[in-house]
């Protein structure tokens, strides 16, 4: 196939990706229609195909010359409408903006004859930590809900890193986010309240925000509240009221044993391992015999990979 053959064919494969949607002058449904991941990534393919076939044919004065004015107008309106298209989605799905497939004279060849605005160089997702970084990537969104699922995304990216850490705290981060989106699909809330709810839960997040109340021995003690939670999720009883504190006080003793094993390099240490799990079954078992209970063995050792996994993944400062 000639090249002409190849830059028509790629521009009516990447128009065709998005046959289904009627009007194309509507932003957000091609932004919700990339939502899935598969979809976004053979846009992504599809749109490098087309750029690349597009600048050798800028590059070759046969090529350019078979082509008249209406044609060339049409490849460079999609291009620019295109590239700023991925641009956005990058930025909502959290994919990170990267022109790395533009070699040096490509890209000034693109931003000459194509493109309003320079192409961009290589750009990391910006973290959700970053609130200023965020605020400034997501300022070019067109809509409030561009901007808000772009802060969801990146919410979401941290706590699936930071699960671990303490799992229970995560989840309620996500039923938070899930809230706020099932409100949005019944139409409680309006886009700018779903934007300004998203702000919020991210602000919290960053902030510390625990999404919960903690005995007043643990308050501002992360990883004793992690334990806490793992505790109080998978072995609370009928007395919730009366193990609170009980917990509390177990969850930091579990913490303050497994601290004194704690060593440059504890992740992968097996033998850091094993005497983390003894103080946790010696902690356990003084803590039911103290109370008068039966041990539970078949609980805890169920709970403790889980134990054992958010204790290694905490900052002991190291």
């Amino acid at each position: 196939m000639t090249l002409l053959g190849q830059l028509r064919q790629s521009y009516s494969e990447l128009q065709d990706l998005f046959a289904y949607i009627r009007n194309k002058n509507d932003i957000q449904a091609y932004q919700d229609f990339l939502a899935d991941d598969r979809i976004r990534d053979a846009f992504y393919k599809k749109l490098s195909l087309f750029s690349r076939y597009f600048f050798h044919a800028l590059r070759s004065d046969a090529v350019y010359n078979a082509m008249d004015e209406g044609e060339i107008r049409q490849y460079k309106r999609a291009l620019r409408n295109y590239q700023k298209l991925r641009r956005d989605v990058k930025i909502i799905y959290n994919d990170g903006i990267d022109f790395k497939e533009y070699e040096p004279q490509m890209r000034k060849l693109m931003d000459t004859y194509v493109t309003a605005e320079k192409v961009e160089a290589v750009t990391k997702p910006v973290d959700i930590m970053d609130k200023l970084g965020v605020e400034e990537e997501i300022n070019s969104l067109y809509s409030p809900k561009s901007k808000a699922e772009a802060i969801i995304s990146k919410l979401n990216k941290s706590l699936s890193e930071h699960y671990d850490r303490n799992p229970v705290l995560v989840e309620r981060f996500r039923k938070r986010i899930n809230r706020i989106l099932e409100d949005y699909r019944n139409r409680r809330i309006n886009e700018v309240e779903l934007l300004e709810q998203t702000r919020k839960a991210s602000d919290d997040y960053r902030g510390g925000e625990t999404l919960a109340t903690y005995p007043k021995q643990i308050q501002n003690k992360p990883r004793v509240q992690a334990v806490y939670d793992l505790l109080q999720k998978h072995l609370s009883g009928k007395d919730e009221s009366g193990e609170t504190q009980a917990f509390a006080e177990l969850a930091g003793k579990v913490i303050e044993g497994a601290g004194k094993h704690i060593k440059v390099g504890y992740q992968d240490n097996p033998d850091v391992k094993k005497s983390i799990e003894q103080e946790i079954y010696t902690t356990w078992f003084e803590y039911c015999n103290h109370r008068g209970i039966d041990v539970d063995l078949n609980k805890l050792d169920k709970l403790m990979p889980i134990l054992i996994k958010t204790i290694r993944s905490q900052d002991w400062g190291l």
